[in-house]
């Protein structure tokens, strides 16, 4: 979890070697805690960035593809 929240977009690959797990492991325990909702993902960018004065935050749920 922590090489997950350190980085969001570590790969599969990646999160096995780091846990000493198989591939197919890793992917299985991911997929299990975001079907329960214990993990979920959100992406935060700063507005201002892009030229933006005024936020809003809005949270969706959506089904993966």
């Amino acid at each position: 979890m922590r090489a997950l929240s350190n980085d969001g977009r570590i790969s599969f690959s990646q999160l096995a070697h780091v846990t000493g797990w198989s591939e197919a492991s890793v992917r299985r325990q991911l997929t299990k805690l975001r079907c329960c909702d214990a993990v979920r993902f959100s992406v935060e960018i700063n507005p201002a960035l892009f030229g933006y004065k005024v936020e809003a935050i809005v949270w969706l749920k959506v089904t993966p593809t």
